[in-house]
């Protein structure tokens, strides 16, 4: 079973996706698992994608120089996005 992409935006040239991924195991009857949140952003010539959580929050608390002008844009593109409206 592949990733799926459940939905995506950009802001500030991070592309955040929201995927469910399989786990691996062969007999796993909950696959795939999730959505997470992934961050997509190129950095030295390569396309990157680390791992950010259920909410974007985290990826907020990871990049510890996020301004709260900027963390309420990323919770309220979450909570858009949530509803569908994104």
């Amino acid at each position: 079973m592949n990733r799926v992409m459940v939905q995506s935006f950009t802001d500030d040239g991070v592309t955040f996706v929201k995927m469910k991924v399989p786990c691996g195991k062969a007999n796993c009857r909950k696959c795939p698992h999730g959505p997470y949140w992934y961050a997509r952003y190129w950095s030295r010539g390569k396309m990157r994608e680390r791992y950010v959580g259920k909410s974007l929050e985290n990826w907020a608390k990871k990049s510890g120089g996020i301004s709260e002008e900027r963390r309420a844009a990323l919770r309220e593109r979450e909570e858009m996005s949530a509803e569908g409206s994104v």
